[in-house]
């Protein structure tokens, strides 16, 4: 008889668990919606650029920082003059925003707001999509810091970034570059969340902690803060150091890198007001001295490019940031000469 009874609870208890429950799967599906709903109506551009340190895991989580950043620049009144930077943290990677906006204007004799969108192994893809966060007919300079590391990059990385992108934007430029490398990107719903729900999905628990700091308000410190560029520096110097300090030739993907370049330098000439610096990379090896003239060559194929050469085995760090600041300078004084206005 108690063997029979144990058959019969396990049966029962079998057949709760495997047979469907309308309530049950009602609940879960006006629960999901639920939070979807609260989801697209809370994490929005504005609340990303307001409270971006909500979604931070900490000082380093530079794809938390630049993606704040590429959102406010996006947002931006475009007849304020601005430098925006992109790349990786490389050549330039004394450059401090700070720093370089008391320069500027030393150097310009007029305010220029100075944007920093690096990253330590940031890809050309990554900054073409950050390139196109500058609002049509911005005024400035838009510098791309470049050396041969950033040619390694091969459409597996690409494909990958596209499965598990960094950044919890999404501009024009991305999507672009996708088509460009025969990639589909994740459709785009209209919804903010859910067209960047992985950036937000993996920072759950982070915004689960760094809430009640956000509630207490005033939590937004660390993203003005220049330990952010510090330690994005600091990254980047440790990534170069743990390297070989030349990239192999071979290793090399120039034809794919140079043709990013090409159409960021494209999708520029199409902003008249907005300027492209190239800072890249020169030495005497062969390693980087063929891509010189490729490079040169994209610079000389637009009106609105320049080149800089970055050797820094002739030349300290901080020259080189001084000779970037002065060229940028000088670009935006004769912008404003062939149009008219200071």
């Amino acid at each position: 008889m108690g063997r029979e009874q144990n058959s019969a609870i396990w049966n029962a208890f079998r057949e709760g668990a495997t047979r469907p429950s309308w309530l049950a799967l009602g609940l879960a599906i006006v629960t999901a919606t639920a939070w979807i709903t609260a989801a697209n109506t809370l994490i929005t551009p504005e609340s990303v650029m307001d409270h971006a340190s909500y979604y931070a895991r900490g000082p380093a989580d530079h794809a938390a920082i630049v993606t704040s950043r590429a959102l406010r620049l996006a947002s931006s009144d475009p007849a304020e003059r601005r430098m925006i930077i992109v790349g990786a943290v490389a050549n330039l990677a004394g450059l401090s925003a700070n720093a370089a906006e008391q320069r500027l204007e030393e150097l310009a004799n007029a305010a220029t707001a100075v944007v920093d969108l690096r990253y330590p192994s940031q890809t050309l893809w990554e900054s073409a999509a950050l390139a196109d966060a500058a609002p049509f007919a911005l005024r400035g300079v838009l510098v791309l810091d470049v050396t041969s590391d950033a040619f390694v990059a091969d459409i597996r990385r690409l494909t990958a970034l596209n499965a598990r992108p960094r950044l919890g934007c999404r501009f024009a430029a991305w999507h672009e570059e996708l088509a460009v490398a025969g990639l589909e990107a994740p459709p785009l719903r209209g919804y903010y969340f859910l067209d960047n729900q992985s950036f937000f999905l993996a920072r759950i628990p982070t915004m689960a902690r760094n809430l009640p700091r956000v509630i207490a308000g005033g939590a937004d410190e660390l993203f003005e803060s220049e330990t952010t560029t510090a330690d994005a520096n600091a990254a980047s110097r440790v990534m170069t150091d743990s390297q070989s300090p030349i990239t192999a030739a071979e290793s090399l993907h120039v034809e794919l890198n140079t043709a990013v370049i090409e159409r960021i330098a494209r999708r520029l000439a199409r902003n008249s007001e907005l300027n492209f610096l190239l800072v890249a990379e020169e030495n005497d090896l062969a390693v980087t001295s063929h891509l010189t003239e490729s490079l040169q060559s994209i610079a000389q194929r637009h009106d609105n490019a320049h080149y800089l050469a970055a050797n820094l085995s002739r030349q300290m760090p901080a020259e080189l940031v001084d000779e970037a600041l002065h060229t940028v300078a000088a670009i935006l004084e004769q912008s404003s000469r062939r149009r008219g206005s200071p």
